[in-house]
């Protein structure tokens, strides 16, 4: 509706109520002066209504834009931690399988010592069956080999870091990661 044909309007609808009493005509007039104040022209609409839309659309074009943003750096982030977690996994079970051979490592050098041991006992007992010095110089080496062997579990058990140290995790923090 054009401006002319809300006047048009409004001067038929005032001369309608011009005919009433004057109580009545001011009950009717204030809703009616009310009403066709908030009226606005169809261009004026149209317009506002362009407006609106063009606005919405600019908006679900930067949420769109963000929300691709933020999947890309979810996903990002979702590789990387994957990556994490895998690698994580291998860590532990290399450092499991480095714990078991260093296990296995020890257990062979105190076997090692333990037969030094016991060579060393056979050759002191017969100490005269071997001729001249030959069984003094078995003894020396078999005590050098027992000092190595010493020395060898006694580095091994200062240079393996507790698991602890190797996982990250401290004594009181045993639960699974």
């Amino acid at each position: 509706m054009n401006q002319h044909g809300a006047l048009f309007s409004i001067g038929r609808v005032y001369s309608l109520i011009s005919r009433r009493p004057a109580f009545i005509q001011v009950f009717l007039f204030i809703p009616l002066a009310l009403v066709f104040a908030g009226c606005v022209s169809k261009s004026t609409y149209d317009r506002d209504v362009a407006r609106l839309t063009r606005q919405l659309q600019a908006e679900r074009g930067e949420t769109g834009s963000t929300m691709t943003s933020l999947e890309a750096r979810l996903a990002d982030k979702s590789a990387t931690l994957t990556r994490l977690t895998e690698s994580y996994i291998q860590l532990q079970a290399e450092s499991k399988r480095g714990s078991e051979r260093l296990n296995r490592f020890r257990a062979d050098l105190e076997e090692l010592q333990r037969d030094i041991s016991e060579v060393k006992l056979v050759v002191g007992k017969n100490v005269e069956k071997f001729p001249s010095t030959t069984a003094n110089e078995i003894l020396i080496k078999l005590i050098d080999m027992e000092y190595r062997v010493q020395v060898l579990i006694k580095k091994e058990a200062e240079e393996a870091p507790p698991i602890e140290e190797i996982t990250g995790r401290g004594a009181d923090d045993k639960k699974a990661p």
